[in-house]
């Protein structure tokens, strides 16, 4: 899997967005400036590792989530798992 800035920007975006926060606000929790952030979020910088792990500790994000965008493809997989689990219960009372 490649690390896509430009993706890796959407979502911190949509982060900030579901905090309910302007560039301002978000950039002063994270103590950047505010340019770098847009430019983060638009995929023209890449943050530092430290940088992802305190926006990450900050909006109670996933890594993996957050760097790959990995969410959606681990929540099927949990639904699944789920599933199955159902499904052999049920099988073991038959």
């Amino acid at each position: 899997m490649k690390y896509d800035a430009v993706a890796l920007g959407r979502r911190i975006a949509a982060l900030r967005k579901k905090m309910n926060c302007s560039q301002m606000e978000f950039s002063e929790m994270l103590f950047i400036n505010r340019g770098y952030l847009s430019q983060i979020e638009i995929g023209h910088r890449k943050p530092s590792l430290d940088l992802i792990v305190d926006i990450a500790d900050l909006t109670g994000a996933d890594m993996n989530d957050l760097i790959l965008g990995k969410r959606q493809q681990n929540s099927i997989r949990t639904e699944l798992r789920t599933v199955i689990d159902m499904l052999n219960a049920i099988d073991e009372r038959l």
